[in-house]
């Protein structure tokens, strides 16, 4: 599977940032959930599940939209493809 993510770097993105917001959710829900005599203060792990939640979605923002301008461009291409044959085709 490692190797079929090295190769498919969207795809490893994400997986990552799935997994960080889960990550992230979990330590919300066990800052909310634990008291404060806990090792690790609530407070903290409250403020780090936010951070892995912030992290997460700034990665999936960034393939969304990664994926939506390789879109455009290509249709782009295409475009421009077509207009430079209609318009050889037009020359002769």
């Amino acid at each position: 599977m490692l190797k079929y993510l090295g190769e498919n770097k969207a795809g490893a993105m994400i997986v990552i940032a799935a997994i960080v917001v889960v990550f992230g959710c979990g330590l919300l829900f066990a800052g909310l959930w634990l008291s404060g005599n806990a090792t690790i203060a609530s407070s903290i792990l409250v403020a780090t599940g936010e951070c892995f939640v912030f992290g997460g979605a700034i990665l999936g923002i960034n393939y969304t939209y990664k994926e939506r301008f390789q879109t455009l461009k290509n249709e782009l291409f295409k475009e421009l493809k077509k207009e430079d044959t209609d318009s050889s085709i037009d020359k002769l």
